[in-house]
């Protein structure tokens, strides 16, 4: 349970990489001796299909395309929650920009937290391994309140050590913040 690594979700591009190779393989085979007119609708649809493979796909109730399906994995919103189409789009075309900068945006899944490439950070989502439940999302909204109060005594405590707040304040202020999660 938990968060799709990167090299699983390079597996699934992967797989989708060739799936798409594929189809539009056929589609330029069978337009090769057309007009320039005919080719500039093949480029705008190699776009469209690209596009619509993602977005359809990753917005379904599968929440997956081909390739992340056959390797377990799925696309939420931050909540653990099905995107919708225009989240997938919106996902789609982030990584437009996680390209352009060379690929590093696709790399950062390697190395943050919640295992975001640059366009779910865009785009607000996170890709997660099928199995992955609402308890999982919900311990991670624990541990994000909890950091945020952890912060708050902190800096109480600092006030306390400058002499701010008297101990007796600084153990109430305390007890609200464990009394407010």
């Amino acid at each position: 349970m938990g968060y799709a690594n990167f090299f699983r979700r390079l597996a699934a591009i992967i797989i989708d990489s060739i799936i798409l190779y594929v189809l539009l393989y056929i589609i330029g085979y069978l337009i090769r001796d057309k007009d320039y007119q005919t080719r500039g609708l093949f480029l705008f649809g190699y776009i469209a299909i690209n596009w619509l493979y993602f977005a359809i796909q990753e917005s379904s109730e599968a929440q997956a395309t081909i390739g992340k399906r056959i390797l377990s994995i799925k696309v939420t919103d931050l909540d653990g929650n099905r995107i919708s189409f225009w989240g997938g789009t919106k996902r789609y075309l982030a990584k437009i920009v996680s390209a352009l900068i060379y690929g590093i945006g696709f790399l950062m899944a390697a190395f943050t937290q919640k295992k975001q490439a640059l366009h779910d950070k865009i785009a607000s989502t996170l890709v997660v391994m099928k199995n992955t439940d609402a308890a999982f999302f919900a311990s991670q909204a624990t541990q994000y309140i909890k950091s945020g109060v952890d912060r708050k005594i902190e800096q109480l405590a600092a006030l306390r050590d400058q002499g701010v707040l008297t101990e007796l304040e600084f153990n109430q202020a305390k007890e609200k913040l464990y009394a407010s999660q």
